[in-house]
């Protein structure tokens, strides 16, 4: 299931750099944006992650928190792939480095298990 989840974020991907480059800023939003600038592009995420930070925090006493959480969270997305459309950082990149990271971890976790070794982020 997520590589399917994967497959439809990188195809999202590619349509966002297609209409980045090829769209009518007029016209496409996502046109628009990238033509905005970076600086747009970076306050435009810093307002997504302050709106999923918010339904978060709200969404505990709503019975909608949860999919206003969800909602938010594709705005986030969305506005990062902007951006590394923008700074022509390719997606499979990003997933690499997260993979790698995942590999740390789990090396970590297993010296925390042998060594009893107390990370910083360890609880």
């Amino acid at each position: 299931m997520l590589k399917n989840n994967l497959s439809s974020l990188d195809i999202l991907f590619q349509e966002i750099k297609a209409k980045a480059k090829n769209d009518d800023p007029k016209k496409s939003y996502t046109a628009f944006l990238v033509n905005a600038g970076i600086e747009n592009i970076t306050k435009k995420i810093i307002e997504e992650a302050f709106e999923v930070s918010l339904a978060a925090i709200d969404g505990n006493d709503h019975k909608n928190g949860k999919k206003q959480i969800i909602l938010e969270t594709a705005d986030l997305f969305y506005h990062i792939l902007v951006l590394l459309a923008k700074k022509d950082v390719e997606l499979r990149d990003v997933i690499k480095e997260l993979e790698n990271r995942n590999k740390t971890k789990n090396l970590s976790e297993k010296a925390i298990a042998k060594n009893k070794i107390k990370l910083s982020y360890a609880k």
